[in-house]
């Protein structure tokens, strides 16, 4: 998951809630910025979403 530093709407204590959702590993990347983080990160969310693929289809 990946959440703006400074977003009132999806902070990061509300984002990290996602982790009793699921059984599986949990990955929260906290970027600088409010509610549209991503505009200004998108190289860095691609790159850590990259990462994150090649780990778990890696042979």
């Amino acid at each position: 998951a990946f959440a703006g530093q400074d977003d009132p709407s999806a902070s990061p204590e509300r984002m990290r809630a996602w982790q009793r959702e699921t059984d599986a590993a949990f990955r929260l990347t906290v970027l600088p910025g409010g509610h549209f983080f991503l505009n200004d990160h998108l190289p860095a969310v691609a790159g850590a979403v990259h990462d994150r693929l090649r780990e778990l289809t890696a042979v």
